[in-house]
């Protein structure tokens, strides 16, 4: 006569919890399993999501042989990388939590992509007399996710010219002056400079 198999769950997840840039959202399903006649529910608990981020479980606990999806929120302040989430099954009665409970744990990675800035120059070239000013208007995109301010500098502009942003700060989206002054003291020649943006 075969031993009696006793009553148990299994649980089942992606590996991957899912791709994401700051301040999106993602779903995915946990699967419990029912063996032997296990007819008891199961809590789900998720430890491992990085600072910045918040998850739930609807329904939670579970039903035997039923799913229950979970969901991801990400903030700008959530910081890029791949963290390893525990996602934690334990058996409960109608009383609670047995003193000792069934317990299985599964993994899924989730993946927080860099999120990014872009800048453009209108127009890609200027010509300016000494004494004289010439203004470009200096464009900030972003990846999708990226929400935060930046700050503008300018590099390797001519000796002795002077040269402004307004405003200093822009949010992805907007756009910003840039106001370049030569002065009697700028050498006259060709002068390529760089705009930097950070958050």
């Amino acid at each position: 006569k075969s031993p009696k198999e006793t009553p148990d769950f299994g649980m089942m997840s992606p590996k991957s919890a899912g791709s994401l840039y700051p301040c999106q959202t993602a779903d995915f399903t946990v699967e419990i399993s029912a063996t032997a006649s296990f007819t008891h529910s199961v809590g789900i608990e998720i430890t491992g999501f990085p600072p910045g981020t918040e998850g739930s479980v609807s329904p939670n606990p579970v039903q035997p042989n039923a799913s229950t999806t979970v969901h991801i929120t990400t903030t700008s302040y959530t910081t890029p990388g791949t963290y390893p989430l525990q996602i934690v099954g334990s058996e409960i009665i109608s009383g609670g939590v047995p003193s000792n409970p069934i317990t299985h744990t599964v993994q899924a990675d989730l993946t927080i992509l860099p999120a990014g800035i872009g800048v453009s120059v209108s127009p890609s070239q200027r010509t300016v007399f000494q004494g004289r000013s010439a203004s470009f208007s200096v464009n900030i995109t972003a990846t999708l996710g990226f929400t935060l301010p930046v700050s503008l500098k300018a590099d390797s502009l001519p000796a002795g010219s002077n040269h402004s942003f307004s405003p200093e700060s822009v949010t992805p989206g907007g756009s910003s002056s840039l106001v370049i002054t030569a002065t009697r003291t700028t050498l006259p020649g060709h002068y390529q400079f760089s705009i930097t943006a950070t958050s």
